[in-house]
Parts: C-alpha cells; sequence; structure tokens
C-alpha cells in the first residue's frame, strides 16, 4: 500500500477495529419495464458509483475492492458486472472485484461481504453497489 493511502486510512479510521459506512448513492426507482429499460445494470452503478465518488472526493485508485450485487444479469456485460464497474471507472486493471446473487438479500450480503474483507484486514476500502433492470 503506497504511503498517500495509508496515510488517508489512517486519517479516515483512527482507531483501529472501526469500519465505516461512508457514504451511499441510489439510482431512482422506475417502473418494470420503463425508463431505464435499456440501461444495463453495469451502466446505473457506474453512473451512481461516480456521483459517490465524486461526492464524497474519493480517487477510484483508494478503492481495494469492487462488489456488485445483481440478481438478475440482463446484459452480457452484467455477467461479470463488477468487473465492468471497475473498469468503467477507472480503477487499476489490478482491482479485484466479484458478483453477488443471493436473490433479495443480494445488497445486503454484499455490504456484509466488504465488511468481512475489512475486518479481515484483506482490503480497507470496498465499493458496494448493486443494481437491476427489469
Amino acid at each position: 500500500m503506497s504511503k498517500e493511502k495509508k496515510d488517508l486510512v489512517s486519517k479516515l479510521c483512527p482507531k483501529k477495529g472501526k469500519i465505516f459506512l461512508v457514504a451511499g448513492k441510489r439510482t431512482p426507482f422506475a417502473a418494470f419495464g420503463g425508463s431505464f429499460s435499456n440501461i444495463s445494470p453495469v451502466d446505473l452503478s457506474v453512473l451512481s458509483a461516480q456521483e459517490l465518488l465524486k461526492e464524497i472526493n474519493l480517487d477510484i485508485h483508494f478503492i481495494d475492492e469492487v462488489i456488485m450485487a445483481n440478481v438478475l444479469p440482463v446484459s452480457s456485460d452484467t455477467l461479470y458486472g463488477a468487473r465492468h464497474v471497475a473498469l468503467k471507472l477507472k480503477a487499476p486493471i489490478t482491482t479485484p472485484a466479484f458478483n453477488l446473487n443471493r436473490l433479495c438479500g443480494s445488497g445486503i450480503e454484499a455490504i456484509s461481504q466488504a465488511k468481512n474483507l475489512i475486518s479481515s484486514g484483506a482490503r480497507n476500502c470496498v465499493l458496494v453497489t448493486g443494481a437491476e433492470n427489469m
């Protein structure tokens, strides 16, 4: 981990063992088959993630991993959605990413997995996203 990244982590999390949910963004709800039906879940996730990163002034290079919750992959890019989100956000190609499908519990499970990665010391900053497009 770079010195700049360590300094930021120390500043954001001065007490070891503390994990914070820093911010959240979401797209509006739309009707089934409605105004978002031609936008892929990956692109919806990218839009909300871009706004989140901009709002909290966090460079994508500080993200250690990307997790995407998605139950119904309706486009070919959604099969590897988390990877596509990371790359479209211009994360380093080495940034790990994975999709999670747990039916109605995907979003909360994705947050739980991020917490586990951070509490184990494997990661410092995880971007969790999720989208459906029906």
